[in-house]
């Protein structure tokens, strides 16, 4: 797989919060279906990762191995948008995974309160593209919106989906 530094990914996770995430995004689907319930970024070609587990953080892709996920990489993506996405982003290294959030999702008005300033993992990488200049809103974004999102838009590639 060809990995590249601002590469973002979906990914179904088998907890049961991922489990109850999917519902919910199931449930406020505009196309009835929520495959996915976890977002990162990818860093590096090697498959490190920043994401919003229990904390933010750097990660590796490859915890995801045999999980269903969704790479893809915007057509525009280049090196300095990279570097003005992460700039956006990595003040957040470290933070706390802000659990709260997740209700506010469940009733639809994320977008709406977000006074903390801290994402949960959609939200993150909205925020990374937003930084980079590749996308407006990010507040209030699902797994499930980012999928749908990117599957419709002709400004991304798949650059894989199936089972890592």
């Amino acid at each position: 797989m060809n990995l590249q530094a601002g590469d973002v990914f979906v990914v179904r996770g088998d907890t049961n919060t991922s489990y109850l995430i999917r519902v919910a995004g199931k449930f406020w689907s505009t196309d009835g279906e929520c495959t996915y319930n976890h977002a990162g970024i990818i860093l590096d070609e090697g498959g490190g990762t920043f994401e919003s587990l229990s904390k933010i953080d750097h990660y590796k892709l490859m915890a995801y191995m045999g999980k269903q996920i969704m790479i893809v990489r915007h057509k525009d993506m280049a090196p300095n948008r990279f570097l003005e996405g992460w700039r956006k982003i990595k003040h957040l290294d470290g933070v706390r995974y802000p659990w709260w959030r997740l209700g506010l999702h469940l009733f639809h008005l994320a977008r709406f309160v977000n006074k903390s300033g801290i994402p949960v993992c959609s939200e993150l990488v909205g925020m990374f593209e937003n930084g980079a200049g590749l996308r407006d809103v990010f507040w209030g974004l699902t797994p499930d919106n980012l999928a749908d999102q990117w599957r419709e838009s002709k400004h991304y590639d798949v650059i894989y989906e199936g089972i890592l």
